[in-house]
């Protein structure tokens, strides 16, 4: 009698154990995933949002608000495929010149339930990304074809 209380104590302890595992690389991957769909939408829509006219007339950079936000949300949310319910974005502290932007997503994990307590758990995510898009007028990083670029619209 005593085997079967202990083999049934192992059953629960390996039922909380997957769970707990579940969950917490639910958030891991998501976070890291995240994170990175975030980084390359940013860079992207820095580089795509460019002033070229103001490029050309003074040599330096500057990039145009409204044109960074419209790419950075569409290529954050064309990464995401199809998931946009549970993400939000939110834009701080953008500079036109110099280039810098503030970046925040924020996710929800799925909800989870417990078998132990019922009790249905989630978590938030977010992640924090500033940017600050720099160059060499004398071609350091390379920007020497920065001319040649293509200005998306």
């Amino acid at each position: 009698m005593k085997y079967a209380y202990l083999s049934l104590g192992m059953i629960l302890v390996g039922m909380f154990g997957l769970t707990f595992i579940t969950y917490f690389q639910n958030v891991t991957v998501n976070n890291e995933s995240e994170y990175y769909v975030l980084k390359e939408s940013v860079e992207a829509s820095m580089y795509e949002s460019i002033d070229m006219s103001y490029y050309i007339q003074t040599g330096g950079l500057k990039i145009i608000e409204q044109k960074f936000v419209a790419n950075c949300t569409r290529r954050f949310y064309e990464s995401i495929e199809g998931n946009g319910d549970s993400y939000s974005l939110a834009f701080y502290d953008i500079m036109e010149k110099p280039p810098k932007v503030s970046v925040v997503a924020t996710s929800k994990t799925d909800n989870y339930q417990l078998e132990i307590n019922k009790e249905a758990t989630s978590a938030d995510i977010q992640n924090k990304l500033s940017g600050i898009l720099e160059f060499s007028p004398d071609g350091g990083n390379g920007w020497e074809n920065l001319n040649n670029r293509e200005n998306v619209q």
